[in-house]
């Protein structure tokens, strides 16, 4: 075996970033025999699990395009399901932007259409609503509804294009309505106050604050 874009580090570790060189060593080791397996310490060590995931996409599209039985395929219907699971929000923004670039690398031009399932109002919205089947379940029904995508606000990406009843977590929705709920019966403790004054958001405690003498 002719191995190059490889060294050695300490402790005899071979590191490499030669994608055909991993594939075929991994193949390799994977063939032997138990008693030699246990011998060969190899893997992914220290990944997250949002990295396994973006490895798991990547390498098994990697693994479709050079599949022998696929290079006489004119024309690839590739569906990815659920692609924003484990990514972090900053992995989710550029998730489309560098799978477009893997694919115009390892594939012929107009060769590829893709079909991505999310719950990612991020990775939606780098689509064109256009091309977004949004759905929405209501009474037990399912129905297309107006999708929002390339370019939208975060905020309508969100209530619109996820169909949430609110940008809020529900514990501190329950909460901010309690305190308003008091403010409005000029009924806010000390306790009270001093939660409303961490809040970030200016408007937020202008509008409950606004309503109460203790302000």
């Amino acid at each position: 075996m002719y191995i190059t874009e490889t060294h050695i580090e300490e402790n005899n570790k071979l590191s490499t970033f030669n994608t055909d060189l991993i594939i075929e060593l991994t193949n390799c080791i994977s063939t032997l025999p138990p008693l030699f397996l246990n011998n060969f310490l190899y893997g992914w060590n220290g990944f997250s699990t949002g990295e396994f995931a973006k490895l798991n996409i990547f390498s098994e599209l990697y693994n479709y395009i050079h599949d022998q039985k696929n290079h006489s395929t004119s024309n690839h219907l590739i569906v990815m399901d659920e692609v924003d699971l484990y990514l972090h929000p900053d992995w989710q923004r550029s998730f489309f932007s560098e799978l477009l670039e893997f694919i115009k690398i390892e594939f012929p031009d107009n060769t590829v259409q893709l079909i991505l399932s999310t719950h990612s109002p991020i990775i939606i919205s780098d689509f064109l609503p256009e091309d977004i089947v949004s759905l929405e379940r209501k009474e037990n029904k399912t129905k297309v509804v107006e999708s929002y995508g390339f370019a939208s606000n975060i905020t309508d990406l969100y209530l619109e294009g996820m169909h949430l009843n609110s940008t809020f977590g529900e514990h501190s929705k329950k909460a901010i309505n309690l305190l308003l709920n008091r403010s409005n019966k000029n009924a806010l403790s000390l306790q009270d106050i001093n939660l409303i004054k961490i809040i970030k958001s200016k408007n937020i405690q202008q509008m409950i604050l606004g309503h109460d003498d203790k302000s």
